[in-house]
């Protein structure tokens, strides 16, 4: 945004243009009490937009460091579907001179950006009109990549592309349209500098007619000299300036090294901007106070080393933390001590740790290591023999068995399925052969 004003020390008699410098507010057009509503993965979250301010530098708009400002638009998960802003600026001036601009009502499109020197108000319209921009391109990534700036765009069709953009090539460019700015304003000076010798001479001839006023003009001339002569001086400091830096950007911004400016990554433990670098993983750190981390920043009880002292006084005489264990061998005493929250001088500050109560006190008589064997409670030998009376029921069912007698006498009973096989085993002449097949009993006369 510029405004116009009247021809400077130029060599051409075209009005100057200096950027605008104030103040815009953006707010919803909404009635009193309306709000938005925003369905988030199908759940609706209301909203109720508020105006936002940001400053108007050198012709652009800037809101927290970035020259645009992001507003809530409308779109397909909105109610309602379109969001109206009117931009409304005040405090409005170009090199000192205050200026006006009426506000521009618009619709803020989804994705897209609107552009408010495209809308602004023409001389003759009627009224405010509705102004609803085009969508526009988005930048979806912005990274360096060696010596280039890499840009991924997102058309209004939502395609990506890629732009890359030499640094250097940027830099140069600024620093040859300050070489070239800074030029104009030294032929300026000088151009100045002339008048005002046209003007010195010409009062000179104006004192030899107008007596009294010769002084006057002298004096005018003077200063406008001195004036010329400062802004010479500081035009050929400008231009000095932007060489330097057309310079520097020829030759590549050198990396940064611990007595020098320079570029640096911001990667790794590094974050944050360029002008404002941060180191975010050193909040999670620990403190040192005197080389120590603090207690307050260790758990409560923090175990070192167990140590294993004779008795109370060499616990006494420990060099110990809380938390740190102490074992008393023998004793009164005896026992494992951790230190609590006190010097560890003082018995009291040490808490004996309690074993729980055992279960088993003793066995057969024995505690501590124990061996036993079957004699020590009462049990038989692994090896050894029993009485048939010490058997229960042994004798019982031994008188069910018949004896071997019986077993031994003849004839004998053989059984097995198809008739008799040629041999028997254990069979002799006189026994008999059941054939379970057929249930036919035979008689054994040849083994």
């Amino acid at each position: 945004m510029l405004a116009q004003h009247l021809d400077g020390w130029d060599a051409d008699t075209i009005p100057e243009s200096a950027p605008l410098h104030g103040n815009v507010t953006f707010t919803p057009q909404l009635a009193d009490g309306d709000a938005v509503t925003l369905y988030d993965d199908g759940k609706p979250v209301t909203i109720v937009p508020a105006p936002i301010k940001a400053r108007i530098s050198d012709g652009q708009i800037f809101h927290r460091g970035v020259d645009y400002i992001e507003l809530l638009a409308g779109g397909d998960r909105m109610n309602p579907a379109t969001l109206v802003w009117k931009a409304a600026f005040t405090n409005l001036q170009a090199s000192g001179v205050p200026v006006k601009l009426r506000p521009v009502i618009f619709e803020a499109v989804p994705d897209g950006t609107v552009d408010l020197t495209v809308v602004a108000p023409a001389p003759g319209t009627a009224g405010q009109g509705i102004v609803k921009g085009r969508d526009g391109d988005t930048i979806d990534s912005l990274a360096v990549e060696g010596a280039d700036l890499v840009l991924r765009v997102r058309d209004g069709d939502g395609v990506l592309r890629s732009e890359q953009i030499a640094i250097g090539e940027v830099a140069k460019a600024v620093a040859n349209d300050a070489v070239t700015r800074a030029e104009t304003a030294r032929q300026g000076a000088e151009l100045a500098k002339s008048d005002a010798v046209t003007n010195k001479n010409a009062a000179v001839d104006a004192a030899l007619t107008a007596g009294n006023h010769a002084t006057a003009a002298s004096n005018s001339a003077g200063t406008s000299t001195t004036q010329a002569n400062r802004s010479k001086t500081e035009a050929d400091r400008a231009a000095t300036s932007a060489q330097q830096a057309a310079d520097v950007a020829a030759a590549g911004m050198p990396d940064a090294t611990t007595s020098a400016k320079g570029k640096v990554k911001l990667a790794g433990d590094l974050g944050g901007t360029a002008d404002a670098p941060t180191v975010p993983k050193l909040s999670s750190k620990a403190d040192l106070v005197g080389g120590q981390v603090p207690t307050s920043q260790i758990p409560a009880v923090a175990l070192v080393k167990p140590n294993s002292v004779a008795d109370r006084a060499g616990m006494l005489a420990l060099d110990a933390q809380e938390g740190d264990v102490a074992v008393i061998a023998a004793g009164a005493d005896k026992g494992t001590y951790m230190l609590g929250n006190g010097a560890p001088t003082d018995f009291a500050s040490w808490v004996k740790l309690v074993s729980p109560d055992a279960q088993v006190q003793s066995v057969n008589g024995q505690s501590g290591t124990v061996n036993l064997d079957a004699a020590d409670v009462g049990a038989a030998p692994a090896s050894h023999t029993h009485t048939v009376a010490q058997v229960t029921g042994l004798q019982a069912a031994l008188n069910d068995k018949a004896n071997t007698t019986t077993v031994n006498s003849r004839p004998a009973l053989f059984s097995g399925a198809g008739a008799p096989p040629a041999a028997i085993s254990g069979a002799v002449v006189g026994d008999w052969w059941l054939n379970t097949t057929t249930m036919e009993l035979s008689k054994i006369t040849g083994v």
